[in-house]
Protein backbone atom coordinates (compact mmCIF):
# COMPACT_ATOMS: atom_id res chain seq x y z
CA UNK A 1 0.00 0.00 0.00
CA UNK A 2 1.39 3.12 -0.97
CA UNK A 3 1.11 5.83 1.55
CA UNK A 4 2.81 8.98 -0.08
CA UNK A 5 1.25 11.70 -0.46
CA UNK A 6 -0.85 12.97 -2.91
CA UNK A 7 -0.14 16.49 -2.84
CA UNK A 8 -3.77 17.50 -3.84
CA UNK A 9 -7.04 18.38 -2.08
CA UNK A 10 -10.39 17.13 -2.85
CA UNK A 11 -13.94 19.31 -2.81
CA UNK A 12 -17.14 17.94 -2.68
CA UNK A 13 -17.83 14.36 -3.63
CA UNK A 14 -18.26 14.14 -7.48
CA UNK A 15 -15.80 12.05 -8.59
CA UNK A 16 -14.93 14.64 -11.54
CA UNK A 17 -13.39 16.64 -8.71
CA UNK A 18 -10.81 13.98 -8.47
CA UNK A 19 -10.35 12.59 -11.87
CA UNK A 20 -10.02 14.07 -15.57
CA UNK A 21 -13.43 12.65 -17.05
CA UNK A 22 -12.71 13.34 -20.25
CA UNK A 23 -9.52 11.60 -20.45
CA UNK A 24 -10.01 8.76 -22.72
CA UNK A 25 -9.50 5.74 -20.40
CA UNK A 26 -12.28 7.42 -18.33
CA UNK A 27 -15.21 5.15 -17.31
CA UNK A 28 -16.91 5.43 -13.90
CA UNK A 29 -18.34 2.76 -12.37
CA UNK A 30 -20.02 2.12 -9.15
CA UNK A 31 -19.45 0.18 -6.10
CA UNK A 32 -20.91 -1.15 -3.20
CA UNK A 33 -18.56 -0.66 0.24
CA UNK A 34 -19.48 -2.21 3.63
CA UNK A 35 -18.94 -0.57 6.45
CA UNK A 36 -18.02 -1.80 10.07
CA UNK A 37 -21.44 -0.62 11.40
CA UNK A 38 -23.20 -2.68 8.24
CA UNK A 39 -23.83 0.75 6.59
CA UNK A 40 -23.79 0.03 2.39
CA UNK A 41 -22.27 3.41 0.71
CA UNK A 42 -21.52 4.08 -2.66
CA UNK A 43 -18.99 4.86 -4.44
CA UNK A 44 -18.09 6.06 -8.08
CA UNK A 45 -14.41 4.99 -9.43
CA UNK A 46 -12.75 5.02 -12.59
CA UNK A 47 -9.79 2.52 -13.23
CA UNK A 48 -6.70 3.37 -12.92
CA UNK A 49 -7.32 7.13 -11.16
CA UNK A 50 -9.58 7.07 -8.41
CA UNK A 51 -7.86 6.74 -5.33
CA UNK A 52 -8.34 5.62 -1.65
CA UNK A 53 -8.21 9.26 -0.44
CA UNK A 54 -10.70 10.03 -3.49
CA UNK A 55 -13.12 7.52 -2.35
CA UNK A 56 -12.59 8.49 0.88
CA UNK A 57 -14.27 12.59 0.16
CA UNK A 58 -17.00 10.70 -1.83
CA UNK A 59 -18.33 8.61 1.55
CA UNK A 60 -17.60 11.82 4.07
CA UNK A 61 -15.20 9.42 6.40
CA UNK A 62 -13.96 12.41 7.47
CA UNK A 63 -11.62 11.44 10.58
CA UNK A 64 -12.46 7.70 10.29
CA UNK A 65 -10.37 7.56 6.98
CA UNK A 66 -7.44 7.44 9.29
CA UNK A 67 -8.16 4.73 10.87
CA UNK A 68 -9.44 2.88 7.64
CA UNK A 69 -8.62 1.40 4.47
CA UNK A 70 -10.79 -0.40 1.52
CA UNK A 71 -10.41 -3.79 0.88
CA UNK A 72 -11.50 -5.65 -2.33
CA UNK A 73 -13.37 -8.77 -2.50
CA UNK A 74 -9.70 -10.62 -3.51
CA UNK A 75 -7.81 -9.03 -0.85
CA UNK A 76 -6.22 -5.78 -2.35
CA UNK A 77 -6.20 -2.51 0.09
CA UNK A 78 -6.12 1.16 -0.52
CA UNK A 79 -5.48 3.68 2.32
CA UNK A 80 -8.18 6.66 2.76
CA UNK A 81 -5.78 9.27 3.32
CA UNK A 82 -1.70 10.15 1.86
CA UNK A 83 -2.58 7.68 -0.70
CA UNK A 84 -2.01 7.99 -4.14
CA UNK A 85 -2.65 4.09 -5.42
CA UNK A 86 -5.45 3.65 -7.73
CA UNK A 87 -7.89 1.64 -8.04
CA UNK A 88 -7.45 -0.62 -11.04
CA UNK A 89 -9.70 -3.07 -13.33
CA UNK A 90 -8.53 -6.06 -11.83
CA UNK A 91 -9.51 -5.09 -8.57
CA UNK A 92 -13.17 -3.87 -9.80
CA UNK A 93 -13.52 -7.40 -11.92
CA UNK A 94 -12.66 -9.44 -8.88
CA UNK A 95 -15.05 -7.70 -6.71
CA UNK A 96 -18.16 -8.43 -8.86
CA UNK A 97 -20.48 -10.95 -7.07
CA UNK A 98 -18.20 -10.17 -4.10
CA UNK A 99 -17.93 -6.73 -1.61
CA UNK A 100 -15.60 -3.90 -1.26
CA UNK A 101 -15.08 -3.51 2.64
CA UNK A 102 -14.14 -0.45 4.90
CA UNK A 103 -11.74 -1.95 7.78
CA UNK A 104 -9.84 -0.55 10.51
CA UNK A 105 -6.23 -0.53 10.49
CA UNK A 106 -4.01 -2.81 12.33
CA UNK A 107 -6.63 -6.30 11.46
CA UNK A 108 -4.03 -9.34 11.33
CA UNK A 109 -4.55 -12.25 9.38
CA UNK A 110 -1.42 -14.65 9.19
CA UNK A 111 -1.17 -18.42 7.18
CA UNK A 112 0.77 -20.95 9.00
CA UNK A 113 1.28 -23.37 6.41
CA UNK A 114 2.67 -26.80 5.97
CA UNK A 115 3.19 -30.21 7.92
CA UNK A 116 4.95 -27.88 11.04
CA UNK A 117 3.49 -24.85 10.62
CA UNK A 118 0.20 -25.79 10.04
CA UNK A 119 0.02 -28.61 12.38
CA UNK A 120 -2.71 -28.05 14.91
CA UNK A 121 -0.65 -30.38 17.35
CA UNK A 122 2.30 -28.16 16.85
CA UNK A 123 -0.15 -25.03 17.43
CA UNK A 124 1.40 -22.61 20.07
CA UNK A 125 -0.22 -19.51 19.96
CA UNK A 126 1.91 -16.72 22.46
CA UNK A 127 -1.77 -15.04 22.48
CA UNK A 128 -4.98 -16.41 24.63
CA UNK A 129 -6.63 -17.66 21.47
CA UNK A 130 -10.23 -19.29 20.50
CA UNK A 131 -9.83 -22.28 17.91
CA UNK A 132 -12.90 -22.91 15.42
CA UNK A 133 -12.88 -26.07 13.58
CA UNK A 134 -15.79 -27.96 11.82
CA UNK A 135 -17.39 -31.30 12.73
CA UNK A 136 -19.67 -33.50 10.67
CA UNK A 137 -22.81 -33.37 12.95
CA UNK A 138 -20.72 -31.41 15.38
CA UNK A 139 -18.21 -34.64 15.93
CA UNK A 140 -14.93 -33.03 15.11
CA UNK A 141 -11.82 -35.15 13.67
CA UNK A 142 -9.24 -32.99 15.07
CA UNK A 143 -10.31 -33.02 18.25
CA UNK A 144 -8.52 -36.13 18.82
CA UNK A 145 -4.82 -34.09 17.42
CA UNK A 146 -5.52 -32.14 20.58
CA UNK A 147 -6.07 -34.48 23.31
CA UNK A 148 -2.59 -36.00 21.64
CA UNK A 149 -0.95 -32.69 22.12
CA UNK A 150 -1.97 -32.75 25.60
CA UNK A 151 -5.50 -31.34 25.91
CA UNK A 152 -8.23 -32.83 28.38
CA UNK A 153 -11.16 -31.23 26.08
CA UNK A 154 -13.59 -31.68 29.93
CA UNK A 155 -17.33 -30.88 28.92
CA UNK A 156 -19.09 -29.31 26.00
CA UNK A 157 -22.29 -27.50 25.40
CA UNK A 158 -23.99 -26.84 22.46
CA UNK A 159 -25.55 -23.54 21.62
CA UNK A 160 -28.40 -22.59 18.87
CA UNK A 161 -27.05 -19.20 17.05
CA UNK A 162 -30.27 -18.50 15.45
CA UNK A 163 -29.61 -15.11 14.52
CA UNK A 164 -26.21 -15.52 12.32
CA UNK A 165 -25.74 -16.97 9.05
CA UNK A 166 -25.84 -20.75 8.99
CA UNK A 167 -25.84 -23.71 5.81
CA UNK A 168 -29.28 -24.65 4.24
CA UNK A 169 -32.14 -26.17 6.05
CA UNK A 170 -30.69 -29.12 8.03
CA UNK A 171 -31.37 -29.69 11.43
CA UNK A 172 -28.93 -27.85 13.72
CA UNK A 173 -27.21 -25.72 10.88
CA UNK A 174 -27.25 -22.96 13.42
CA UNK A 175 -25.47 -25.06 16.19
CA UNK A 176 -22.09 -24.57 17.88
CA UNK A 177 -20.49 -26.92 19.96
CA UNK A 178 -18.13 -24.94 22.50
CA UNK A 179 -15.48 -26.68 24.56
CA UNK A 180 -14.67 -24.05 27.62
CA UNK A 181 -13.21 -26.25 29.86
CA UNK A 182 -10.40 -27.45 27.94
CA UNK A 183 -6.95 -27.95 30.21
CA UNK A 184 -3.22 -28.78 29.45
CA UNK A 185 -0.59 -31.01 30.02
CA UNK A 186 1.68 -28.42 29.19
CA UNK A 187 1.25 -25.07 28.20
CA UNK A 188 -1.03 -24.10 25.22
CA UNK A 189 -2.82 -20.92 24.85
CA UNK A 190 -6.10 -22.21 23.23
CA UNK A 191 -8.68 -21.13 26.26
CA UNK A 192 -11.43 -22.50 24.15
CA UNK A 193 -12.54 -24.69 20.92
CA UNK A 194 -15.66 -23.93 18.86
CA UNK A 195 -16.91 -26.89 16.44
CA UNK A 196 -19.53 -25.86 13.56
CA UNK A 197 -21.43 -27.52 11.93
CA UNK A 198 -21.67 -29.80 9.12
CA UNK A 199 -24.25 -32.23 7.99
CA UNK A 200 -23.50 -36.01 7.00
CA UNK A 201 -21.90 -36.05 4.07
CA UNK A 202 -24.40 -38.66 3.23
CA UNK A 203 -26.99 -35.30 3.19
CA UNK A 204 -26.13 -34.40 0.02
CA UNK A 205 -27.21 -37.24 -1.88
CA UNK A 206 -29.98 -38.17 0.57
CA UNK A 207 -31.38 -35.00 1.11
CA UNK A 208 -30.27 -32.30 -1.77
CA UNK A 209 -33.35 -30.22 -1.51
CA UNK A 210 -32.08 -29.15 2.07
CA UNK A 211 -28.67 -29.45 1.71
CA UNK A 212 -26.36 -28.34 -1.31
CA UNK A 213 -22.34 -28.65 -1.47
CA UNK A 214 -20.70 -25.03 -0.96
CA UNK A 215 -20.21 -22.78 -4.62
CA UNK A 216 -20.19 -19.45 -5.86
CA UNK A 217 -23.48 -19.42 -6.04
CA UNK A 218 -23.55 -19.54 -1.69
CA UNK A 219 -20.12 -18.31 -1.32
CA UNK A 220 -21.78 -15.88 1.50
CA UNK A 221 -23.51 -19.23 3.58
CA UNK A 222 -19.81 -20.87 3.24
CA UNK A 223 -17.93 -17.58 5.00
CA UNK A 224 -20.91 -17.69 7.37
CA UNK A 225 -20.32 -20.71 8.95
CA UNK A 226 -16.79 -19.60 10.23
CA UNK A 227 -18.55 -16.44 11.47
CA UNK A 228 -21.25 -18.25 13.08
CA UNK A 229 -18.53 -19.99 15.17
CA UNK A 230 -17.11 -16.75 15.58
CA UNK A 231 -19.98 -15.39 17.01
CA UNK A 232 -20.30 -18.15 19.27
CA UNK A 233 -17.03 -17.82 20.93
CA UNK A 234 -17.35 -13.66 21.13
CA UNK A 235 -20.96 -14.61 23.34
CA UNK A 236 -19.93 -17.95 25.04
CA UNK A 237 -16.33 -18.36 25.34
CA UNK A 238 -15.96 -18.59 29.43
CA UNK A 239 -12.55 -17.14 29.56
CA UNK A 240 -10.74 -13.88 28.04
CA UNK A 241 -8.89 -14.76 24.52
CA UNK A 242 -7.09 -12.49 22.25
CA UNK A 243 -7.07 -13.73 19.41
CA UNK A 244 -9.10 -16.56 16.83
CA UNK A 245 -7.29 -19.44 14.85
CA UNK A 246 -9.00 -21.61 12.50
CA UNK A 247 -8.73 -24.21 9.86
CA UNK A 248 -9.67 -24.37 5.85
CA UNK A 249 -13.32 -26.01 7.05
CA UNK A 250 -15.38 -28.26 4.54
CA UNK A 251 -12.76 -29.32 2.23
CA UNK A 252 -13.17 -33.00 2.69
CA UNK A 253 -16.08 -35.09 2.34
CA UNK A 254 -18.04 -33.52 -0.19
CA UNK A 255 -18.93 -30.42 1.83
CA UNK A 256 -17.40 -28.23 -1.61
CA UNK A 257 -18.83 -28.17 -5.12
CA UNK A 258 -15.89 -30.03 -7.18
CA UNK A 259 -13.49 -27.34 -8.85
CA UNK A 260 -14.61 -24.84 -6.12
CA UNK A 261 -12.38 -24.93 -3.38
CA UNK A 262 -10.01 -22.17 -4.43
CA UNK A 263 -12.74 -19.92 -4.76
CA UNK A 264 -14.56 -20.01 -1.85
CA UNK A 265 -11.18 -20.01 -0.12
CA UNK A 266 -9.53 -16.94 -1.63
CA UNK A 267 -12.85 -15.32 -0.46
CA UNK A 268 -11.92 -16.27 3.19
CA UNK A 269 -9.43 -13.96 4.32
CA UNK A 270 -10.79 -10.52 3.54
CA UNK A 271 -14.51 -11.29 4.17
CA UNK A 272 -13.18 -12.47 8.06
CA UNK A 273 -11.28 -9.11 8.00
CA UNK A 274 -14.17 -7.30 7.31
CA UNK A 275 -16.08 -9.25 10.77
CA UNK A 276 -12.68 -9.09 12.47
CA UNK A 277 -12.84 -5.38 12.13
CA UNK A 278 -16.24 -5.24 13.86
CA UNK A 279 -14.56 -7.35 17.03
CA UNK A 280 -12.69 -5.30 19.43
CA UNK A 281 -10.20 -5.58 20.58
CA UNK A 282 -9.72 -9.05 18.40
CA UNK A 283 -7.89 -8.03 15.73
CA UNK A 284 -5.85 -11.41 14.76
CA UNK A 285 -6.62 -14.58 13.08
CA UNK A 286 -4.21 -17.39 12.41
CA UNK A 287 -4.81 -20.21 9.41
CA UNK A 288 -3.85 -23.14 10.27
CA UNK A 289 -2.91 -25.38 6.53
CA UNK A 290 -1.81 -27.93 6.72
CA UNK A 291 -2.27 -28.95 3.02
CA UNK A 292 -0.15 -27.02 1.07
CA UNK A 293 -2.43 -27.16 -2.21
CA UNK A 294 -4.89 -24.52 -0.17
CA UNK A 295 -2.36 -22.00 0.56
CA UNK A 296 -2.21 -20.23 -2.63
CA UNK A 297 -6.05 -19.71 -2.85
CA UNK A 298 -6.27 -18.80 1.00
CA UNK A 299 -3.28 -15.70 0.86
CA UNK A 300 -5.53 -13.33 -1.28
CA UNK A 301 -5.14 -10.32 1.60
CA UNK A 302 -3.21 -12.02 4.27
CA UNK A 303 -0.62 -10.36 6.04
CA UNK A 304 1.47 -13.15 6.68
CA UNK A 305 2.27 -16.42 4.66
CA UNK A 306 4.96 -18.60 7.22
CA UNK A 307 5.27 -21.82 5.66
Amino acid sequence: MDSSPSGQKHKGTNISNAVDATAPSAHAVDIQVHKIDGERLTASVIPGQTTGQDIGVQLNLGAQAEESFLASASGDKLGMTQNTSTVTQKMIDESTGGRWSLLRVGVQVNILAGLEKGNVQNYNPDQPTALIISGDCLEANLIPQLIRKGANMGDHMDYHMAQSPGQGNFMDAHKIRMYNDITWQGDCNIVCVAVANFPHPRAYSECPEDVQPFSRENVHEYVGKYRLAMDAVHHHCTRPFEQFATVPMGTMMGHIKWGEHEFLLSQLVPQLKGYLSEIVPVKNLDFLVYDEKWVEALSHGADEVVM
